[in-house]
């Protein structure tokens, strides 16, 4: 339930992402791909948010995603320029879709006895 009981649950932000990226990254690792270039790292980042998304955002996550991979079967890449750009949206895009998601419960858990309240939806993000 995290400390929402104790009316402490905006720590659980900074943990939860840390184990979001964590597991993405042991994933790669396990499938043989890398996340250091930029382009990768740009990847993760709208897998992120895509998964956070719902409805037509979800939608549309998903093909731009697809299209990458297809993009990258035929040994296509983004220019560094590109990347660069593409880089810092999509992290203040997948911050956003994190914020939308995570701060609201977590807002719940600041108050100790609707904490737990808070605690208990987190199962359902």
């Amino acid at each position: 339930m995290g400390l929402g009981l104790l009316g402490v649950g905006i720590p659980d932000i900074p943990l939860f992402t840390a184990v979001i990226l964590k597991s993405v990254y042991e994933i790669a690792l396990t499938y043989g791909f890398t996340y250091e270039s930029e382009e990768e790292q740009w990847f993760i980042l709208k897998i992120i948010e895509t998964a956070l998304r719902k409805g037509a955002g979800l939608e549309q996550g998903n093909a731009l995603l697809n299209g990458w991979i297809d993009s990258q079967a035929r040994g296509g890449h983004m220019g560094e320029k590109e990347t660069a750009g593409k880089q810092q949206e999509q992290r203040r895009r997948t911050a956003d879709a994190l914020s939308e998601a995570l701060l609201y419960m977590k807002f719940l858990q600041g108050i100790p006895v609707a904490g737990v309240a808070g605690g208990i939806s987190k199962h359902a993000i």
